[in-house]
């Protein structure tokens, strides 16, 4: 199982899966991956007859870089869904809110897409939590945000606020870990 980027697997799991000999008869194989739930994604949706406009692994580096990437992809895109997979990081301040990084992608999202009506967003560990609560992640659209989530965003205190706005994405522990989702819903 892999929750790393490229699925190497001289890392995943710091490398303990890799074999370094010359027996013939090791195989390895991935069983499941970021790739493989993204797929598995992608088929439920064009079972439910949703066109999926992107499905790839960008959700790599800062959340506000990733933030501002995934909007300039969707916000003048196709409607339809794009399915986007990675793991992306958070610099936390010294004494950091509720919340973890899934939220505060969320959040950051969520603040972009204000006041849109033809979008709505999860973000979410495939884990089934995310930092150190029992939330996945955050479901937003472009109600959510409805005051100033500056302090809540240089707090890392996402989570406070989609509580508030009863945005949280919460799914219980899956039993395994292939890194994030972000699902992008746009429409007419």
């Amino acid at each position: 199982v892999s929750d790393v980027e490229g699925d190497s697997i001289d890392v995943i799991g710091s490398g303990i899966g890799a074999y370094h000999g010359d027996n013939p008869n090791i195989t390895v194989s991935i069983a499941a991956s970021n790739q493989v739930a993204r797929q598995a994604i992608q088929s439920a949706a064009i079972a439910l007859d949703l066109t999926i406009i992107e499905n790839t692994e960008i959700l790599y580096g800062d959340v506000a870089e990733v933030a501002d990437r995934v909007f300039d992809i969707v916000g003048d895109g196709p409607n339809g869904l794009y399915i986007f997979g990675g793991e992306p990081t958070c610099v936390l301040p010294d004494r950091p809110g509720r919340g973890g990084r899934n939220q505060h992608l969320a959040l950051y999202l969520a603040g972009l897409l204000r006041g849109r009506n033809n979008l709505s967003i999860l973000v979410a560990g495939t884990d089934g939590t995310d930092g150190p609560t029992g939330d996945a992640g955050g479901l937003v659209d472009g109600d959510t945000v409805q005051t100033d989530i500056t302090a809540y965003l240089q707090n890392a205190d996402s989570g406070s606020y989609l509580d508030q706005r009863d945005a949280l994405f919460t799914t219980g522990p899956t039993g395994t870990n292939v890194m994030d989702i972000m699902l992008v819903l746009k429409t007419a």
